[in-house]
């Protein structure tokens, strides 16, 4: 690895390599990973409201119970409820956790 002292001894072909070509393209990238996802879960006949409740509030960070209960009470009434909304992939880890720890079904969308 090669090191230098400033940045002025930095040969122009090793600046360049470490800045993108595509700004425009950079942009979309980080805007994509940044997008907001909507946490569903979906009503079932097996889990109570409590079961939902304390799902939610054991793996939404900041969500009360009183917040899993109305979560619970979307889901029953209208068959889905937002859970959260976060990046990508915070949303891909509460859908995981909620499907594989509470046996919920969850899904995932792009807002």
């Amino acid at each position: 690895m090669l090191e230098y002292e400033d940045a002025s001894n930095v040969p122009e072909e090793v600046m360049m390599s470490a800045v993108t070509q595509d700004p425009a393209l950079d942009e979309r990238v980080r805007a994509k990973a940044l997008r907001p996802y909507h946490v569903i879960i979906h009503d079932d006949p097996i889990h109570t409201y409590l079961e939902v409740a304390v799902a939610v509030h054991r793996t939404v960070p900041g969500k009360s119970l009183a917040d899993g209960w109305e979560i619970a009470t979307l889901v029953d009434t209208t068959g889905q409820g937002i859970a959260a909304i976060c990046p990508k992939e915070q949303a891909e880890y509460y859908r995981e956790r909620f499907e594989q720890t509470y046996g919920l079904t969850s899904t995932i969308e792009a807002v």
